[in-house]
């Protein structure tokens, strides 16, 4: 993820974003668990179903999680989940009780758990989350924008949305169903299974994540939006802005098809996921994130055609940072916060790569030394050690 403080230095060196994520470290320890907590379960897929009340920017959802006890005598699976009212939840097609507080989820099990045993969980909510999920909607100073809806779950603000284990150390499959208005598109990790008619003038589109990933890494958007398809070695490739930024997809998204060749060649492991989507968003709290094959960028920096001339290196260190996340970070992922730093310090050290390669020597070394100075000027990064 590339965090709002970078904008100012789109590519920033390995050691100026090691000093930095240190500043993110501190903000993950105090927000989040900086530390794994340990597990009762093992989560193997999770099912989830979503639609939407736009006018009272709510999400209704359903989720069924597939899991497997962790030990013998578990007699209760226990789930992260704020500001969602939860209605009913049932373990292996039966009702179950259940008690939330203090942002967790309680589902009782009738009998201990055997280590291995295998269960279905099935929960039904809504809620209207300030965190995880947002809305952008038109409103009176910007009447034209673009609906959308898009999700951020880094560092653990998935479950505002969905009800789930939050933490980075265990990895699922997943699957995303979305009922949205019918001229709205849809982005979610691995593949686009189907598109098909829903009630009153909607649609559902089903993704499939088949590959495990961790759960802050699950997202969606979803909008008014227009897309140019692209495919690289039978990888389905797109990029998609909201309605009107149609003039940015070729300046900002170019070197997309060389990246992949560069960085599956550099690290000596081909790009490994169903698809590469790219997806602008607006009012997004980062520059970028890397969700697992649907990194989502904010709109902010797309490059518009008539500046294209103006910004050679277009969005480069932006789209290469979140491309090497594919890797690092998402194929290979820590265990805990604690160790953030190596995903920002691999993804720095990829875009340093890329404009190595394609700028030439003396682009990437000019860019260093005026990273190093702009770092030794700064009192928000000067006094923290190495």
């Amino acid at each position: 993820m590339k965090l709002p403080w970078k904008e100012l230095r789109p590519r920033v060196s390995l050691a100026a974003a090691v000093l930095g994520v240190a500043v993110l470290l501190g903000a993950v320890a105090r927000a989040d668990r900086p530390y794994a907590p340990s597990r009762d379960y093992h989560l193997q897929n999770v099912r989830v179903s979503l639609h939407f009340d736009l006018d009272q920017r709510k999400v209704i959802g359903e989720v069924t999680h597939t899991l497997s006890s962790l030990r013998d005598g578990v007699t209760h699976l226990d789930f992260d989940c704020s500001e969602l009212t939860v209605s009913s939840a049932r373990v292996n097609g039966k009702d179950a009780k259940f008690d939330l507080r203090d942002d967790k989820l309680r589902v009782h099990l009738e009998q201990p758990a055997k280590s291995g045993e295998k269960f279905e969980v099935e929960l039904k909510y809504e809620g209207k989350p300030t965190s995880g999920l947002y809305f952008i909607l038109p409103g009176k100073d910007d009447p034209s924008r673009a609906k959308q809806i898009w999700t951020q779950g880094e560092a653990e603000d998935t479950h505002h949305y969905i009800p789930i284990y939050d933490y980075p150390n265990d990895r699922t499959t997943s699957e995303m169903i979305l009922t949205v208005p019918g001229d709205w598109r849809t982005v979610s990790n691995g593949k686009l299974l189907s598109i098909q008619d829903a009630p009153n003038g909607q649609k559902t589109w089903t993704w499939r994540q088949s590959l495990p990933i961790s759960t802050y890494l699950i997202s969606f958007v979803a909008g008014e939006y227009k897309e140019k398809k692209d495919n690289w070695h039978n990888i389905p490739i797109t990029s998609n802005v909201p309605r009107g930024m149609e003039d940015t997809i070729d300046p900002t998204f170019s070197h997309t098809k060389e990246m992949l060749d560069f960085f599956s060649g550099r690290f000596g492991v081909p790009y490994p996921w169903d698809q590469y989507a790219q997806t602008a968003v607006d009012d997004f709290v980062a520059s970028g994130m890397e969700n697992v094959s649907a990194t989502t960028l904010a709109a902010r920096d797309m490059v518009h055609a008539e500046l294209a001339s103006e910004k050679p290196e277009a969005a480069d260190g932006l789209i290469s940072h979140e491309m090497t996340h594919q890797w690092f970070g998402d194929l290979v992922t820590c265990k805990d916060w604690t160790n953030t730093w190596l995903n920002e310090g691999f993804a720095t050290f990829g875009a340093t790569l890329w404009e190595e390669h394609y700028y030439g020597v003396d682009a990437s070394g000019y860019r260093y030394w005026r990273e190093q100075n702009t770092w030794m000027q700064s009192r928000e990064l000067y006094p923290i050690p190495i």
